[in-house]
């Protein structure tokens, strides 16, 4: 959880908002808010937000 802190402190602040496997992680997503001090939203859709990116990038690889 530092690491992804860290990242995200780098960013223009508040309002952060979680995407990937760890957006359904209630208690990942209450301490990501707190080490931040700012609200952390995600929905359960999220999950899937970096799929279609990583898909276009492996079909624009192997041609």
């Amino acid at each position: 959880m530092g690491r992804v802190t860290a990242l995200a402190g780098q960013g223009s602040g508040a309002p952060y908002f979680l995407t990937g496997g760890l957006c359904e992680n209630d208690y990942f997503v209450t301490q990501l808010g707190e080490r931040l001090g700012a609200l952390v939203t995600t929905c359960p859709q999220a999950r899937f937000a970096g799929a279609p990116g990583a898909a276009e990038r492996a079909l624009a690889l192997v041609g």
